[in-house]
């Protein structure tokens, strides 16, 4: 994967530069700019560049004295789903004959995930359908299209438009009974019935590690892509059986937080 496809999955996007200005009391000043995928509301996207902050504060960088944080908040208009959910899908919804993956077409890093997983699908006796989204107009008529045929389900793929889009998307699957695979914790906290993805909070935690090198000289094009060390299963027990779904235990063991 590309450094440039992998950044814009992580629902946001840090760089940080040297040229600056310099404090009245004559220390230099550097500058980070952080992109993020979400609406500037949303208490994720807080909480992440709340991480990233809280990190380099612990690295020397203070803000106002040698540092500048300045986060922008483009949401949708900016430009890790892995085979493994369709495994989760078999075990949560094993009636489910058709997956829809939701996925914004013109991401490369998506198209080949589906592409991945629709190899994998045959071995799970399911049809993986893409589901091209870019609005939340377009969601909505594309989930509702998908539901109209039985026993159905699908995984919403990482990108700022899902992102964005995720109250709708848990409220729209909930109202037509679609069984639900989500990339991220937060998904199942607000109603989604399983989630399974990286952490953001700490990738912006491991992300502040980046700046702080890049800051005292590192070469961003010398640093190594760093791949998500943690991921978290979350499961909605309370989605679940207003599916009519039953969790089997082992899969409840394995979760990492349950919702009830």
């Amino acid at each position: 994967m590309k450094r440039r496809e992998f950044m814009s999955l992580l629902g946001g996007a840090v760089t940080a530069w040297p040229l600056a200005a310099r404090a009245q009391q004559g220390e230099r000043v550097r500058r980070v700019g952080v992109l993020m995928g979400y609406a500037e509301s949303d208490p994720a996207a807080q909480a992440q560049v709340a991480a990233l902050r809280q990190e380099l504060r612990k690295l020397g960088w203070e803000e106002g004295r040698n540092i500048r944080v300045d986060v922008r908040f483009p949401a949708a208009d900016a430009g890790r789903v892995r085979a493994v959910l369709m495994e989760l899908i078999s075990r949560i919804a094993p009636q489910v004959e058709r997956v829809g993956f939701m996925i914004h077409p013109e991401t490369p890093a998506l198209i080949r995930y589906f592409k991945s997983a629709e190899g994998f699908a045959p071995a799970l006796n399911v049809k993986l359908v893409a589901l091209d989204v870019h609005d939340a107009d377009e969601i909505e008529r594309g989930l509702t299209a998908f539901a109209a045929a039985r026993n159905s389900g699908i995984v919403v793929g990482p990108h700022a438009v899902t992102l964005t889009n995720r109250d709708l998307i848990v409220a729209l699957a909930a109202r037509l009974r679609l069984p639900a695979l989500y990339p991220l914790a937060f998904y199942a906290k607000s109603g989604g019935l399983i989630s399974y993805g990286f952490d953001p909070v700490n990738q912006f935690q491991q992300g502040a590690g980046y700046v702080d090198r890049i800051l005292r000289g590192a070469k961003p094009a010398d640093l190594p892509v760093q791949y998500p060390t943690k991921l978290q299963l979350a499961i909605n027990l309370k989605t679940a059986k207003t599916l009519g779904l039953e969790v089997p235990p082992m899969l409840l063991a394995r979760a990492d937080e349950v919702i009830e």
